[in-house]
């Protein structure tokens, strides 16, 4: 498992958006998370996103700021924690992304595909902030 600054997820980027994608060909903001722990972590996730009308089903509790088996809730994050943000055009938390090393989340969105902003810039979006706990508790 590596923990450092030392990898690559520049190689995420550009990866188109697609609802529900787990895979370079396409991934929504959950998939891209899935696509950055198993690429550059090592690490296989559990598909815990679950959308509004989602016919797979899924757990909520990442998007209701519930503790999740494997995540714990954190108050500051740090490198590989994944963020809930807040979507653009409701309340709700809705939107996850991963922190990396020098400030920058990698995310996704529809109209842009896999990006990196500066956390500096999505901070005020910031609901919660998960560790995967495997990584170390707090």
């Amino acid at each position: 498992m590596v923990h450092s600054s030392e990898y690559n997820t520049s190689t995420l980027v550009g990866t188109p958006f697609a609802w529900h994608g787990r895979s370079r060909a396409g991934a929504d903001c959950w998939g891209l998370v899935m696509l950055h722990y198993r690429e550059q972590l090592g690490v296989e996730l559990k598909d815990v996103a679950a959308y509004e009308g989602d016919p797979r089903g899924g757990d909520d509790k990442l998007f209701r700021g519930e503790e999740l088996g494997e995540w714990e809730l954190v108050d500051f994050p740090i490198p590989n924690d994944v963020l809930v943000l807040q979507d653009h055009v409701e309340a709700l938390g809705t939107h996850v992304g991963v922190l990396l090393p020098g400030g920058m989340v990698l995310h996704t969105c529809e109209r842009t595909g896999a990006i990196l902003t500066p956390f500096k810039r999505l901070k005020p979006s910031l609901l919660r902030a998960y560790r995967y706990v495997p990584f170390g508790r707090t």
